[in-house]
């Protein structure tokens, strides 16, 4: 199938089906490699990950005991202390709990050394497609999480930018883009300039196709990412079109 044959606007069926959690990852592999081949030499470009837990049934408490058990001493006594008869359990059962990927992608400046980096130069610029997850879909917890490593950008001289292609979950933007909360499916990116942040903002219909945005690097240079395409080629390469025919089928 040839790429211009397949529809440029978002694949809704995609978050229906809740299987976010695998084109997410082919969609930021394409972007990756659209930034990583279109930016010049003086630029490095990674597609970096962090594992989430995330409950099938929804939200989940925090992971924080309320009481811990240590193990005994190899070669201590045991305690004489008589041991209770377990009470039989009203209910018991398992939870299935899923590990999700996100991935984020970081370009870094070669010629602008910094020492707390693992490659020894600065970050100029972060990418973020969102998930379920930062949008609350499993608790509190991963959002507030998520919207305080982004406050973290906003406050450095770092780069941002952020892609929001799903429908559900809370959004919170901030105020330069807030008008942006309206529509679908929104992207925005942050530059830091002298004396400002600058901000760019855009939103689409369902039927659009999506546009070319702009990702900031430092001040001035912004790179023109087509979503549209990324988007197409992620769709294509890993045969969503079948995957969704096979996850329709049986339903």
């Amino acid at each position: 199938m040839a790429e211009q044959s397949l529809p440029l606007s978002v694949d809704e069926r995609i978050e229906q089906h809740n299987l976010w959690w695998a084109f997410h990852k082919h969609l930021m592999i394409e972007i990756f490699e659209v930034l990583r081949d279109g930016l010049g030499d003086e630029y490095l470009v990674d597609l970096e990950s962090e594992i989430l837990l995330v409950s099938k049934a929804g939200p989940t408490r925090s992971a924080a005991p309320d009481v811990t058990l240590s193990a005994t001493p190899s070669g201590a006594a045991p305690s004489d202390t008589p041991k209770p008869t377990l009470t039989p359990a009203l209910i018991e059962a398992d939870e299935e709990v899923m590990e999700f990927e996100q991935y984020s992608v970081h370009i870094r400046r070669r010629d602008r050394p910094h020492s707390d980096d693992p490659f020894g130069v600065q970050v100029v610029s972060v990418l973020e497609l969102l998930s379920p997850s930062n949008k609350g879909a499993s608790g509190p917890r991963d959002r507030q999480k998520f919207l305080a490593k982004r406050q973290d950008y906003l406050l450095s001289p770092v780069s941002y930018t952020e892609i929001d292609l799903l429908r559900g979950g809370e959004r919170e933007l901030p105020a330069a883009v807030a008008e942006l909360a309206d529509y679908p499916y929104i992207a925005w990116s942050s530059q830091w300039r002298p004396q400002a942040r600058h901000y760019w903002g855009w939103g689409w219909q369902v039927e659009d196709s999506l546009p070319t945005i702009g990702v900031p690097l430092e001040y001035p240079h912004v790179y023109p990412l087509n979503l549209a395409l990324c988007y197409q080629r992620a769709h294509e390469r890993n045969r969503w079109p079948e995957r969704l025919q096979l996850v329709e089928g049986r339903s």
